[in-house]
């Protein structure tokens, strides 16, 4: 009897020894623990090892590098953790993202792997997110659409009649005719006829209006805007100009605080709905919309008032563009801010869309 006991002990040792020997091959990319699964707790001493709590060997901290890029940080453990949810399949679903996105590893449970996903009026999908808040602040209503994208094509202009000084129609429509996920006004383009003016990196343009301060958005996804005199077009070209907008008005200084007067006109600077487009970081944009009076909620907002919304919610930029009844956000299927008659008609959007050459499923 006690033999047949050692050997049914010999045996069940053998059995893990031989388990043992198993998970340990069987360790992956995530499983930092050898427990064969990629989970919540190889997430936690990720995030460990980054804040310097904990020290991984060099075979642990092979595993620990989810996203591929030859380093442990923060995004090894979001990318852990959208595996051990099931929102990817594998972590070579995220391969492309570092070495392509604008916003490199930083934001990546922002978006979705399996598909779109539309929700409140948002949109996210592998390559763009779109959340939309509606919120109140002193006296008056207004609503953020927080924008991330990983190509700086997912931000698209485009213009009423379907081509450059074609005409005029809502901004919905202009949104539909372009698949917009997302739109708002432009900076009414037509009225003006100065300013330098690049569209969708074609330049329509090329002459400079000392009165008007400038807003540039750049192909390396940076957002910069220009005081009235302060831009060249040289500036523009060396610095890769993708959009431009005139005729706005800067809001922040160069440090992201916001400036207290304004190169407008001061009829410009009083109560009214706003249209206003606001920077991040690359890759990280807004568009906010300010309701004025048709809200009864609402008594629209000063310039001043909307420079420091701008800054208060973190932007670094931030330019205005037509307001007034010209105020508009809107989707394909529905106007977002209070604006019931679909506003007056404009000369161009901005609107956000999947990135060019890709397309999206519904």
């Amino acid at each position: 009897m006690k033999r047949a006991i050692a050997v049914v002990l010999i045996l069940c040792l053998f059995c893990m020894t031989g388990l043992k020997a198993a998970l340990a091959e069987a360790r992956v990319t995530g499983d930092l623990d050898g427990d064969g699964i990629s989970c919540a707790s190889d997430a936690a001493r990720v995030l460990r090892a980054t804040c310097g709590m904990e020290t991984l060997d060099a075979a642990t901290s092979a595993l620990a590098d989810a996203t591929g890029n030859m380093e442990v940080g923060g995004a090894d453990a979001v990318a852990i953790l959208l595996y051990a949810s099931g929102r990817i399949d594998a972590f070579s679903d995220l391969g492309v993202l570092s070495s392509e996105s604008l916003l490199g590893e930083r934001h990546l449970g922002r978006f979705s792997y399996r598909g779109i996903v539309l929700k409140n009026d948002g949109y996210v999908s592998s390559d763009v997110s779109v959340t939309i808040t509606e919120l109140a602040r002193d006296d008056y209503e207004y609503q953020i659409a927080d924008v991330y994208v990983k190509n700086v094509e997912s931000i698209r202009t485009a213009f009423g009649g379907g081509g450059y000084v074609a005409g005029k129609e809502l901004t919905q429509q202009i949104a539909i005719d372009n698949g917009a996920i997302l739109a708002i006004n432009g900076d009414g383009y037509s009225s003006q006829k100065l300013g330098p003016m690049i569209r969708n990196g074609v330049w329509y343009r090329d002459t400079i209006n000392r009165d008007s301060d400038v807003c540039a958005l750049l192909y390396n996804g940076e957002m910069r805007t220009f005081a009235a005199g302060k831009v060249t077009l040289k500036t523009l070209e060396d610095q890769d100009a993708y959009q431009t907008w005139t005729g706005g008005i800067r809001l922040l200084d160069d440090d992201g605080q916001p400036l207290d007067s304004f190169h407008c006109p001061n009829s410009l600077l009083s109560r009214n709905a706003r249209t206003v487009v606001g920077y991040y970081e690359p890759g990280h944009y807004c568009f906010v919309t300010i309701d004025g009076k048709k809200n009864p909620e609402s008594a629209g907002a000063t310039v001043l008032q909307t420079a420091r919304l701008m800054s208060s919610i973190g932007c670094v930029a931030a330019y205005t563009l037509c307001g007034g009844n010209s105020s508009v956000m809107t989707t394909q299927m529905k106007i977002l801010n209070c604006n019931p008659d679909g506003g007056r008609a404009a000369s161009d959007i901005i609107y956000i869309s999947e990135p060019v050459g890709i397309d999206g499923e519904s």
